[in-house]
């Protein structure tokens, strides 16, 4: 493991050490003086673990100011995201002899950057000195770290809990930076879009998970199967009264597709996922669909009260008559049964008691049938042990727990009138990384009901002598899922053309 200053240091406002200045960028604050130029620092402990990952949460992001002549350390990416101005004895001032950072002389507990600056540096919004400061971090880490876009927006967002590309006042590293002369003017405050839901309603939830966490590290998924949770936003499916059409019937909620994009490697859906969990497909795995069937009953008095009811609400006062007199007339061919039904039936209403069983040991024949009265939802319990062999899976099994833990609580909103849904999460079974396993069954999206963790499975406390992570030694998680939607029969007919070419759900 080495420390790498992923993009040198600027030795004036005009260069960067073997870069140039393309990282580099001003802007005017007219209260601080004009234009101030800044640039991004980072130190990183690059290493890789032995399932090819990068070595997670060693990135150190900072935002420079050049100052009379010489470049100092004005503010720091905490983990929570926001950027922390740093005091003149916190920060440091760039020794362009040394190649080192040095200590400021005679340095007080003054800021080094304004409040304004600072206040943009945590503004929401493209025009902001935030965006700009992040948006520069990540292009040098793409490229002075030789990383992939992936593994550098990974990175960086994961060491520093920024949301992921894409979202609302988060640059991507796939635009290029903007250079010092492309001056922008302030930006205003940051404010909610149109899109975005009213304060009152809208959800504090935590978005930025691991993308993927996986246990054991060594897990290949190009030659071992696996079991893969998925975590998504919850998306309500609405009532269905937007028009007289639609009245009754609920729109469909969009369904997750898991298949993988063999040219971009991402899974084929719309819907973000927000982190993913990969562990190894345990012992002991079933499924179980059920379908909602009762008895029913119904005698012939009420077949009759049944079939007027019916004609009276298709063929309004007309119809009831017409089926009541036809009633009449069949009494009228069997008048001792009926008579006999009747007295039956209001004498068990009045007493309670049958009187045709008792005196004639009959009752009336209750056309006793099975019917189906709806679908039921499928349940799934899921039972690991986690047993970390060195610091690394220890980290990443406490990941796991978290991922769960935190994806399946009640949210509150930002005005905390209201409780929003929990996360979702989509489970799937892989037989590589490029191909669900046709021979177990697939999941609908399912609600993660319960989760319960043993931290002493052995019946014995133990953890690791290692004061950073004093994990414990074995883990045993339990978890309980319910799916949101019934299982249909054109589910079946949606998955492929060749309806046997996977068990399906």
């Amino acid at each position: 493991m080495a420390s790498v200053e992923l993009n040198g240091i600027p030795t004036n406002r005009g260069n960067i050490l073997g870069i140039g200045n393309e990282y580099q960028y001003k802007k005017n604050y007219p209260n601080q003086g004009g234009d101030i130029y800044f640039t991004t620092y980072q130190t990183y402990e690059r290493s890789v673990d032995r399932s090819g990952i990068i070595d997670q949460g060693t990135l150190q992001t900072y935002q420079l100011v050049f100052k009379g002549d010489k470049w100092y350390k004005g503010s720091r990416l905490q983990e929570d995201g926001k950027w922390a101005a740093l005091t003149e004895k916190e920060s440091a001032v760039w020794n362009s002899t040394t190649k080192k950072f040095d200590s400021i002389p005679n340095a007080t507990n003054d800021k080094v950057l304004g409040d304004v600056v600072i206040k943009d540096l945590n503004a929401a919004g493209t025009n902001s000195l935030r965006y700009q400061a992040i948006n520069n971090a990540k292009f040098q880490l793409k490229k002075a770290g030789g990383l992939t876009d992936e593994q550098a927006n990974n990175e960086f967002d994961i060491s520093h809990n920024i949301a992921p590309p894409g979202k609302p006042g988060t640059p991507s590293i796939l635009g290029a930076p903007k250079k010092a002369e492309e001056s922008t003017s302030q930006p205003p405050p940051g404010t909610l879009t149109k899109e975005e839901l009213e304060k009152s309603i809208k959800s504090k939830a935590r978005k930025n998970y691991d993308q993927l966490i996986k246990y054991p590290l060594t897990l290949n998924e190009n030659f071992q199967d696996y079991i893969k949770f998925q975590m998504i936003e919850y998306k309500p499916r609405g009532i269905g009264f937007e028009s007289e059409k639609s009245i009754g019937v609920i729109p469909s909620r969009e369904r997750i597709n898991t298949s993988i994009n063999r040219n971009t490697g991402e899974a084929n859906t719309k819907r973000e996922i927000l982190g993913s969990v990969v562990l190894p497909i345990p012992g002991n795995i079933s499924d179980g669909n059920t379908v909602g069937w009762g008895d029913a009953k119904v005698d012939p008095l009420v077949t009759a009260l049944t079939e007027a009811a019916v004609s009276g609400i298709r063929e309004g006062s007309k119809g009831l008559l017409e089926t009541a007199n036809k009633a009449v007339d069949t009494a009228g061919k069997n008048t001792s049964s009926i008579k006999g039904i009747i007295l039956g039936k209001f004498t068990e209403i009045a007493t309670g008691v049958n009187p045709l069983t008792r005196l004639y040991g009959v009752v009336a024949n209750p056309n006793l049938e099975l019917l189906f009265n709806g679908p039921d939802l499928r349940n799934f319990t899921f039972t690991f042990r986690l047993s970390p062999r060195d610091k690394d899976e220890a980290i990443a099994i406490k990941k796991i727990i978290r991922f769960f833990k935190q994806g399946m609580s009640v949210k509150r909103t930002e005005g905390e009138l209201f409780l929003g849904s929990p996360h979702t999460f989509q489970l799937s079974y892989w037989n590589t990384k490029t191909r669900e396993h046709p021979y177990l069954n697939k999941f609908k999206e399912c609600a993660l009901k319960s989760f319960s963790v043993n931290y002493a499975p052995d019946g014995t406390y133990m953890t690791y002598n290692d004061r950073n992570e004093p994990s414990m030694t074995s883990y045993e998680i339990t978890m309980q899922f319910t799916e949101l939607e019934p299982v249909f029969d054109d589910d079946y007919t949606a998955l492929d053309e060749n309806k046997d070419s996977q068990i399906g759900y």
